[in-house]
């Protein structure tokens, strides 16, 4: 069985992703988004969308994703809801895919990472 694990950095202007494949880095990158906060956050639902459907294509393979909880920062409310709608569509999206979705700290998800 590959076991595949996604993890995602994610915000509306910038999210940064990494693919494991049986703990070893595979593929990452940066999806960048522009407009409106709905509009850079249907970009970001269409993309994990799209990286689901296409990891879902390997044969013998689970896939796991990790995406970093949500915490105010610097007392900016306005951002941390803006992050809790793009959080509840990510997680959304990746239950719609019967996947399993582990919200971790950021130091947590690079242990994550290092131990499957």
């Amino acid at each position: 069985m590959n076991n595949y694990l996604l993890a995602l950095d994610q915000s509306t202007s910038a999210t940064g992703w990494a693919l494991f494949l049986n703990h070893d880095l595979i593929d990452y990158g940066v999806i960048k988004a522009e407009g409106y906060e709905d509009n850079k956050i249907e970009k970001m639902r269409n993309w994990l969308e799209h990286k689901i459907q296409e990891i879902s294509l390997f044969e013998d393979s689970e896939l796991n994703i990790a995406i970093e909880d949500i915490q105010v920062q610097n007392g900016n409310v306005l951002t941390f809801k803006t992050l809790a709608r793009l959080q509840g569509v990510l997680i959304n999206t990746i239950i719609k895919y019967n996947i399993g979705v582990d919200p971790t700290f950021p130091k947590q998800q690079i242990i994550l990472s290092q131990i499957g």
